[in-house]
């Protein structure tokens, strides 16, 4: 029985998140969170289902990282699409800012050949924060089974822990989506509205696709006007092992266009695509789509 594919469908309240690329005087945000974010949320979600302290090091890794990408981000794909719409709005917080660099460099030639530390300096600025607003999130996780388990095994064999089982480790999946609490930064608001496992209607290798994807996945319309971000990507959207702290992207392409009034605001807009070789979609049996590597799952196309 669990010897295959699952695919996991989530919905999330997300009333309020923020995916920032990283920290700058505007902290902009991605307009859906990123595979990245999706597998460290999945991966905070699964070491407390195993109650594994995430600071402990293993061979100079600490456990917290090789669950996010060794046992994850290796073999499970996450991506998602808003319920209807998405809005983005912003704020100004005001800060206090101690020994700021540029002031710090300054100092240092002041007295470089004194004896005195660094004066601190505190400074008052602005930064301005994005936020993302949207009716819900629609997360899909997939995930073949036997090459999560056999990764998460080698985990537990190294922490001195018993391994799991299919079945145990399915459920596992399902449960580490029950416990998201955030998404992206630590202001985010969000709670799993439900999760359950979802069965797959069909594999196509052309048609209507309803999720953020990889651009270089699929080939669109050169008229199409999704959005396209380029946004942290994962080993398994690479198709290799890449190191944790490296700073690659990868351009997506989102189930979002934009609407333009009195304000501006993102509705949820399917989008036409035809799979590039190695790849296939997923038609649900809710009719959302997904398009995944074939050698990843091992399906045949019809």
């Amino acid at each position: 029985m669990y010897d295959e594919t699952i695919v996991i469908l989530a919905e999330l309240y997300a009333p309020l998140f923020r995916v920032s690329p990283r920290p700058l005087q505007t902290r902009i945000s991605y307009l859906l969170p990123s595979p990245r974010t999706f597998i460290g949320m999945l991966s905070y979600g699964l070491g407390r289902c195993l109650e594994l302290n995430p600071e402990i090091e293993i061979g100079r890794q600490k456990i917290g990282e090789r669950l996010m990408w060794d046992v994850i981000g290796s073999n499970v794909m996450v991506t998602c699409r808003v319920g209807r719409w998405a809005y983005k709005t912003s704020n100004i917080i005001r800060v206090w800012l101690i020994e700021r660099l540029d002031l710090l460099r300054e100092a240092e030639r002041e007295v470089r050949s004194s004896r005195r530390g660094f004066p601190k300096e505190k400074i008052m600025d602005v930064i301005v924060y994005e936020y993302v607003s949207c009716d819900k999130l629609i997360v899909y996780v997939v995930a073949n089974l036997n090459r999560f388990t056999g990764e998460l095994n080698r985990l537990l064999r190294d922490v001195g822990l018993g391994e799991v089982n299919l079945s145990e480790a399915y459920m596992m999946l399902y449960k580490s989506m029950l416990l998201v609490d955030r998404v992206g930064d630590s202001e985010s608001i969000s709670t799993t509205i439900k999760a359950s496992f979802i069965k797959t209607l069909k594999t196509v290798r052309e048609g209507l696709l309803t999720t953020m994807t990889p651009i270089n996945w699929i080939e669109v319309d050169e008229l199409n006007t999704n959005i396209r971000l380029d946004m942290p990507t994962t080993p398994l959207l690479e198709g290799r092992r890449i190191r944790i702290y490296e700073e690659r992207t990868r351009e997506m392409i989102l189930p979002l266009k934009p609407v333009f009034g009195k304000i501006l605001y993102y509705i949820n807009s399917p989008y036409k695509a035809r799979a590039k070789d190695g790849y296939t979609l997923l038609v649900m049996e809710n009719e959302d789509s997904i398009v995944v590597p074939e050698d990843f799952l091992k399906v045949e196309k019809t």
